[in-house]
């Protein structure tokens, strides 16, 4: 366990993650992995991995891993997730059906174009 606390302290980094007008905050101390995907509109989104400690909702010690949206209900009535090809596929014929709408749109794939 000393090890392991030894080598998160020499190899760790700092990470915050401030999702834009989001009331919400996070702190990561370790090895950490911020992904943020592509987005429409007004709508905030982060995929992160963490290995050591933080708060993330609440303190935490160990790995944790988690995805988060922030999107304002008055800008983002209609709001598309995308985390595979397959739902981009759908996703497409979606935004294709709304006629010139502007859906709040999240793609962690990166295959939409803008």
């Amino acid at each position: 366990m000393r090890a392991a606390l030894i080598f998160l302290l020499l190899t760790g980094g700092c990470a915050t993650v401030e999702p834009g007008a989001a009331a919400r905050s996070s702190f990561y101390l370790g090895a950490t992995a911020i992904r943020i995907p592509q987005t429409r509109g007004q709508v905030s989104a982060a995929s992160v991995s963490t290995l050591g400690v933080g708060w993330d909702d609440g303190p935490f010690i160990g790995w944790r891993s988690g995805n988060w949206i922030s999107a304002d209900p008055a800008n983002c009535q209609l709001l598309i997730v995308i985390r595979s090809a397959a739902e981009t596929a759908n996703a497409v014929q979606i935004i294709n059906a709304l006629e010139g709408q502007s859906p709040c749109i999240v793609d962690y794939t990166n295959s939409l174009r803008r």
